[in-house]
């Protein structure tokens, strides 16, 4: 029985099929698809992807998914599965059919774990302002219950501060963003390709390079900064105004405040990147600034 479908599809895609190379495949819906070539090209593995928009409560999702399994890892291996539930079967009420659910969720693990490791990533919740945004309490429901079911083979996936394309998708420019998170939460490294000597090219500092940033992740960019030459600092949100020979990468989203203050600050120079993305356009020689210049998307 298919379960609230206007149109049934299915996808997949097999990166580089005939070479030998550490691989992951990412199983979801159309969320995942969006991000595959964001994560391949953020590591150092071929990315892989099934999807499908059956239901988890449809018997054919699982035919279908351990058919794929079956027949395309006779010649690939892969080194992890990340399974994340697919953004179409929300018209079953879990907390009518707990026990129910559970038993879904033991024979989509059952069925990966046959042929190699597998993570369980949180759902990703519908944009507020939809029609379906009323299901999000649905969503997060079932990411309790398989926090709890599956223990540390489930990892929570923040995005609440990511901004929406659709009722469902995230603006493409937190691709990158998204990709980074992903790779952390399953401990793979995150790898900065195609991205030559810019920062020395076009700046040549004496002193060091300042970070600004809220986020944590900024740490990422101080080790790719001094990767590249340049000695780097990060002091978190703090703005060290008492130096203004350093040049401070700001990290902040959408924080007009703080960016006007940084302009106000006397810095002979400044960056801002409000995302992984516009830092990974920086890195891959996408934008040339000089001095006095503002990036922003």
């Amino acid at each position: 029985m298919v379960l609230d479908l206007s149109v049934l599809w299915g996808n997949y895609w097999i990166s580089h099929p005939r070479e030998e190379h550490t691989r992951i495949l990412l199983v979801g819906d159309s969320v995942f698809r969006q991000i595959r070539s964001s994560m391949e090209y953020m590591s150092d593995y071929y990315v892989d992807f099934y999807a499908t928009s059956y239901s988890i409560f449809d018997n054919e999702y699982l035919q279908q998914l351990d058919f794929f399994l079956s027949n395309t890892t006779i010649n690939i291996k892969y080194d992890r599965i990340i399974f994340m539930e697919n953004h179409h079967s929300y018209d079953v009420k879990v907390n009518e059919c707990i026990n129910r659910y559970k038993d879904v969720i033991k024979k989509i693990q059952k069925c990966l774990e046959r042929y190699t490791n597998c993570t369980w990533v949180s759902s990703t919740l519908f944009n507020p302002l939809s029609k379906k945004g009323s299901l999000n309490d649905e969503i997060m429901f079932r990411n309790d219950i398989v926090k709890c079911f599956l223990g540390d083979k489930f990892v929570n996936l923040d995005t609440n501060d990511y901004v929406y394309s659709d009722e469902v998708h995230y603006s493409e420019r937190y691709n990158i963003d998204f990709s980074v998170k992903l790779l952390n939460l399953c401990n793979y490294s995150v790898v900065w390709k195609k991205a030559p000597n810019i920062l020395t090219s076009f700046m040549n500092f004496e002193d060091e390079v300042f970070i600004f940033g809220r986020d944590s992740n900024a740490s990422i960019i101080k080790e790719e900064l001094e990767h590249r030459g340049l000695r780097a600092s990060w002091g978190g949100d703090k703005l060290f105004s008492s130096n203004k020979s350093r040049v401070p990468i700001l990290i902040i989203g959408y924080d007009n405040l703080a960016k006007e203050t940084l302009k106000n600050s006397g810095f002979s120079c400044f960056i801002i990147l409000d995302s992984y993305f516009m830092a990974w356009k920086l890195f891959s020689g996408m934008y040339a600034v000089g001095n006095d210049n503002l990036l922003e998307n």
